[in-house]
This record gives structure tokens, sequence and C-alpha cells, in this order.
């Protein structure tokens, strides 16, 4: 339908239709609906209201190959939880746990033997992709809403989450624009995606799953033993494959594409393999947990003798273990006495778990000597037994909660406190000035040798595993509380989904490039001096950006301009929700005209199988002319009142699409609020002079503007409007949606 066609009479005169500055199909066509059947996929999954409970809100078991969600009458404060989280969003969840199974099952993750630190690395990514599953799924549903208010609706709601606070905040301050039709801004959002996925799960302080692929690295130890050895290029094909989502290949995205992840542990537990220790002694080992161990890995105990070497690294287990409690000990200005009673019970079995892994390694090396080395012993054991306080450290940990020890009454203690830190800083302390029976154990610390402490712990395990496998025979129900399995519909990041809104951006974008000018070249005219007879090229107007701009408020109502260089040009309108026009003037490069002293013809014409559609200005055109190819494509020219307007070399046009909160700020708000029953007077009074007029049809247009011109030549004038001065609105809303359109006249290949 053409602007003529949607002109149609108010009580104000004359309407025009917003459709008049609608974005062409092309530049639609870089946002198509997704296609439900194309891009989502069903998925298993059953409900588990007991196991994992308090650890993960859902699971995929590789085991089974089934995803289980956690629903049911169990609860966090179930498990001693006050503050307990948001209750977890079942769409992300579910497609978190979905690309888990894409990666192991699709993508064989996990099946190449390579080191453990490279397997680690891997748990690591499969995570990092899992949460990028979350966020993509964040970015369909934003792009899916129907309007601001869902879009509002979908930041307040995810922002909320620490994993995605960051990506929500970026799209409310307009950093990320999902909405946005250009290929760079896609490029944009998905790097800061990956990005944002890998800074928050590589997060070295996140100790829940530093723990949780500690447990998968050993699981994997147990599964290929001394086969783990290093295999980079394995590695680098599962990680390239697991982030192939979507269709696109996420590898090329973001700042940590070439990221190396590391846990130390992990990286100790390797160096073990490497020495000779059992794959079995080091899971056991690992099992225990971060211990003190540093500093008897620290000492060479090469030749001495098995019984030297045990009694060495148990006094270093000792020291590194007590290491605290005498600082702060001696901080109080306290003695610290310590009983080997106290000390068995904490290190007892760790003590035995990693002498039995090193022996192995002494053993592979021949480390140690039947007759053993007394003068190294001896050095050795002073090395062990020596504390040197590094009390500003301690105090510095301990400083904020001060108040929790009872030592603490008065600014006095506090003050005291300080001074011994400064006094004790450096200071060198030996176990025999702590422990007066430093001579009276034996091995592992209270008599019992290594060899009985495991032989223990096996029979405790076995006494648990027979415990639990009785308790399950007379309570099944508690072993889990499972749902019969059902069908769930997700978005499928294995069909094509981010690749087709990608390539329509693309297509819309080089729909634009095939624009041609709209004439073959700019105006150009000369004038002749009577006495010189000279030829002197008269100054032209051009500009360097012209926007065909609409901006809506929550109302619905649009006020519709075209801006040259910021400056308003042409007719500035204010339009209604159904797209009649209830105020506007002309501008000409930012001067506003007196239309009462013109005559305003808007005008529509089929010339060469496109459609154009103009404003004249006394019989000119002037303003925005709009042409409409058959095809649909769309290219625009400007007229001043000299003629045609040269845009210079760097000209560009775009049409930009703006929604603010409240309000439209405009000069032409104050004529808007006119009392209407002047308004009304007036309009009688003109009809007297022109005339009763006939209804609005495309023959009577001209004069039904003309009249409604004539009103508003009655009411006062404002200036021109300051947001259309270079400055924005403050209301401007988050949501901003610029399409380059048309190109330069002139220049055919100018887009940018």
């Amino acid at each position: 339908m053409s602007l003529k066609d949607k002109i149609k009479q108010t009580a104000m005169g004359v309407a025009i239709s917003t459709a008049g500055l609608t974005p062409t199909a092309a530049q639609n066509a870089a946002q198509p609906e997704n296609n439900p059947e194309q891009y989502t996929k069903t998925i298993t999954i059953r409900n588990d209201s007991v196991q994992m409970v308090g650890n993960a809100t859902a699971y995929y078991n590789e085991q089974d190959n089934q995803i289980y969600v956690k629903k049911g009458d169990m609860k966090w404060s179930d498990f001693g939880f006050k503050n307990t989280p948001p209750e977890a969003d079942e769409s992300l969840q579910l497609v978190h746990e979905a690309q888990h199974q894409i990666n192991i099952q699709k993508k064989h993750l996990g099946t190449a033997n390579v080191s453990l630190n490279e397997n680690y690395q891997r748990d690591v990514h499969n995570e990092i992709t899992a949460l990028i599953a979350e966020k993509l799924e964040i970015h369909r549903q934003y792009r899916a809403a129907k309007d601001q208010a869902e879009k509002d609706t979908i930041i307040a709601k995810y922002i909320q989450n620490d994993a995605h606070r960051k990506y929500m905040t970026a799209i409310k301050e307009g950093k990320i624009k999902p909405d946005s039709n250009k290929s760079a801004d896609f490029d944009k959002e998905m790097s800061f995606i990956k990005n944002d996925a890998t800074e928050y799960r590589a997060d070295p302080t996140d100790d829940r799953y530093k723990q949780q692929w500690t447990q998968l690295s050993m699981a994997y130890l147990n599964r290929v033993g001394t086969n783990a050895q290093s295999n980079p290029e394995a590695l680098k094909k599962e990680i390239h494959d697991i982030y192939q989502i979507g269709g696109i290949d996420f590898t090329k995205y973001g700042n940590h594409k070439d990221m190396i992840l590391e846990n130390q542990s992990i990286k100790a537990a390797e160096n073990l393999l490497h020495q000779g220790a059992s794959p079995q002694k080091i899971i056991a080992f690992m099992n225990e947990g971060e211990g003190p161990f540093k500093l008897a890995e620290s000492l060479d105990v090469s030749g001495l003798s098995k019984e030297q070497a045990e009694k060495v690294i148990q006094t270093a287990i000792i020291t590194q273990e007590l290491q605290e409690n005498i600082t702060e000990d001696i901080c109080f200005g306290q003695q610290g006495s310590y009983s080997f009673d106290y000390i068995s019970d904490n290190l007892r079995e760790k003590t035995a778990v990693y002498l039995d892994m090193k022996s192995d390694i002494w053993a592979k090396h021949g480390t140690l000597s039947p007759t053993g080395d007394e003068e190294k012993f001896n050095r050795l054991m002073q090395q062990a037994q020596s504390i040197t306080l590094d009390t500003e450290e301690w105090f510095n940990s301990i400083k904020d909660d001060l108040h929790h020890y009872t030592k603490i009454q008065t600014e006095e203690d506090i003050k005291n406190l300080i001074e011994s830190v400064k006094q004790n800083q450096g200071k060198t302390v030996n176990l025999n000035d702590i422990i007066t029976n430093m001579d009276e154990y034996k091995l592992p610390l209270d008599g019992t040798s290594k060899e009985e402490v495991l032989e223990e712990r096996a029979q405790k395990a076995k006494e648990d595993a027979d415990f639990w496998k009785e308790y399950y025979k007379t309570h099944p129900q508690e072993a889990k509380r499972l749902s019969n399995p059902y069908e769930m519909s997700i978005m499928d990041l294995e069909s094509d989904i981010l690749k087709d809104e990608l390539s329509a951006r693309q297509k819309a974008e080089e729909e634009a490039k095939k624009i041609e000018p709209l004439y073959p070249r700019p105006r150009n005219t000369t004038y002749k001096l009577s006495d010189g007879g000279i030829d002197i090229a008269i100054p032209e107007s051009s500009y360097e950006k012209a926007e065909l701009k609409q901006i809506k408020n929550r109302q619905g109502e649009i006020l519709d301009i075209t801006l040259l260089d910021g400056k308003p040009h042409g007719l500035y309108s204010i339009m209604d929700k159904d797209g009649n026009i209830q105020s506007f003037k002309l501008y000409d490069k930012g001067k506003e005209i007196d239309i009462s002293q013109h005559e305003l013809e808007i005008k529509q014409e089929e010339k060469d199988g496109a459609t154009h559609e103009y404003l004249l200005l006394d019989g000119k055109k002037f303003g925005t002319e709009k042409i409409t190819g058959a095809d649909g494509t769309q290219k625009a020219a400007f007229w001043d009142m000299q003629g045609l307007i040269q845009g210079n070399e760097q000209a560009s046009i775009e049409v930009q699409k703006n929604t603010t909160e409240d309000y439209i700020p405009s000069p032409l708000r104050p004529e808007y609020q006119t009392d209407m029953a002047k308004r009304t007077e007036l309009k009688e009074e003109l009809k007297n002079q022109v005339g009763e007029l006939p209804p609005p049809t495309a023959e009577n247009t001209s004069k039904q503007l003309r009249f409604d011109i004539h009103i508003k030549s009655h009411q006062n004038q404002t200036r021109s409007p300051d947001e259309f001065r270079g400055r924005n609105s403050s209301n401007e809303s988050n949501k901003q949606n610029s399409t380059q359109l048309y190109v330069p006249i002139w220049q055919q290949q100018k887009t940018h």
C-alpha cells in the first residue's frame, strides 16, 4: 500500500501512516522467526528428588546417557542450607546438560588418552561450552520476545544469576545488541559470550568445580592408568569439536581461544605418575584432599635409609600442619603444647597414604640406602622441624574476624596483638620447643606401621560399603527417588540456528550493497559574472550523514524525522499509534520553515518500474525522496530549496528506529497539548476562509495538508529540538536498532 493510500482524515486534518518509512524487506529478513521444527529437538529427562540435591540442580549421567533434573519434595533446607539460592531456570538447565550429552555422545569427548592435565583441560572446556549453551538460550529468548517489556523481564530474571550477570548487564547497557541486524554485532556478542563463560567457569577461586574436575581426573586415571600420557593433538581436536555450536565455530571467538587451563593439584599428581608412583596409590593420595605435603616434597631424602626418610617426611608433614596454629599461639603470647594423640587423629591416614605412594617412587629410582646417612638425616630433620613464622600474612588473613577471638576484648588487646605480630615476623621456631616427646613416636605418628593403617582404611571402606548395601535392601526408595522418563523440547544446538542467523544478517547487508544511485551525478550550477565573463562554481549544499529516524514511546506514538548531519530536514512529525499525524513542522537543514508562506504537497508516481514518493514545496521537490523498486530495494535522495543535496565522499544514509522509556522529547509537544477548544474555533474560522474540504483522497491530499499547515501557522513557534543537535535524549531506551539501508546517490559502492 502506498504512502498516499495510507493517508486518512483525523480531527487535526491529515494523517500519514508510519509505514511510510518502515524498513525494507531486506532489512527485516535479517531477523527471521526461528522455525520450531528446524531449530528444536526433543530430549528425554527424569526427575531426581534425592541424588545430587544440594550439589547440583541437574546433571547428565554418562553411564546411562540420561539427563536428570532435581525436582520433588527434597529442598535445600533439608541439607542445612539457610540462604538458599534462587530456583534454577529449567530451560537453561536442559540446554546445559544437553550440551554435555552432545559433547560426550556426539563429539566423543574423553575418548582419546591424554595426560592428567590435558584431561583436566577438556573437562573445563566441557563446562565452558555448557555455559555458552545457557547464554545462547538467553540470546534466543531475548530475540523471540515480542516487545521491550518482555525483553526487560528477561534481563531482570537472568541478571540475578551470577553466571549471567555480566552478559545481562552488557545487554542492558546497550554494549551487546542481540536484536541487531549487523553481522559485526553478532560476532561481538558471540565473542563476549565465549569470554564471559570462560572467565566465569575457569575462575581459579571456584573450589567446587576444581574439586569436581580433580575427581573426574582421578576417575580417568583409574581407567587408563599409566597410559595417561601427553597427546596435545588429540586434545586440540576434541576441544575444537565441542566448540562447534549452533553451526558456527566458537574457537575463532573470544580472547581465550588459546587459553591453557591448569590445576596445581592435577599437575602434582601428574608429576608423581611420571616419577613412577602407582596410579591407584596416586588416586588414594588425591582422595585425601589437599594436605600439608609441600615441605615434605621439597626435601631430598636420597641416601637415607627407609626409616630415616619416613621419619623426615612425617616430621615435615607435622610441621606444615601445625604452622598456622603455632603462629597464632606465639602472636597471642601463648606457649603451644601438642600431643601426638591430637596429631595422629588428623594426620595418621594422610601420612600413611603419602608414604605408601612415595615408597614406590623411591624403590623405582633406588633413592634410599640400606645403611643410611646420619649426618644428612640430622640436617634434614632440623629443616623438617623448623618453622619460619610469617605473622603478618597470618594477621592479614584474620584481621577482619578479630571479634571471633575471645582473647580480643578491648582496643588495647588489638594494639598488643599488632605489636606481637611485628616482633615475631620471620622468627624461627623448632618443633622441639613445642612438642616435648619428639623422640617417642614411631611410624606413622602413633606407633602403628603404615601397612597397618592402610589395612584399617581398607577394612573400614569395606564395612561402609556393606552397611549401605544392606541398608538399601530395606530402604530401596531412599537410594533414588526417580520419576518415569518423559520428553521435553529444547533449542537444538546441533542445528544451524546460529549459522542461519548470521547468514540472514549477512544477506541483509549484501542487499544493502546492491542499491544503485538515484541520479548519475549531483547538481552542478555555475554563474557568469557580467563584468569579467568568468565562470564561477557556486558552493553547493552537502552532507556527511543522513538518518531516516523514528522514535517510538511505549504509548505507540512515533516521532518521524530526517536528519542531515544531525539537523532536522524536511517533514518532522509526531504520529499516534495508528499512524495519524498529531503535530508536525518543516525544516531546511535545521532551520524551521514558516509553512504559512508556502504550499506543501505529497506526490507519488511510477517511473521506470519504481515508485517515487516525495514532498513538493511550492511545486519543487523538498526533503526526502524515496524510491522503491519492483524487487523491494530502496534508495533515497534529499532536496533543499536549491535542488538536490550533494553528499561528500564518505557520506552514508541510515535508517534508525529507537524506543524511549516514556515520552518523545520534541518541540512539537507543546503544540500537541494546545487547548482543543481553541483549535476547533480556529479550524471553523479557517473553514469560512477556504471553504468546506472534501474527504482525504489521493486527489485532494495536498489541499488537506495545506489546511492543516494553516492551522499550525497560527500557533507559537519553538526552537529546533536539542536532541537533533548532537545531544541524545536522556530517556532514550536500552535498545537501538540501526541498519544502513541506503547508499549516497552518487557513490554506488560506498557503504559503511
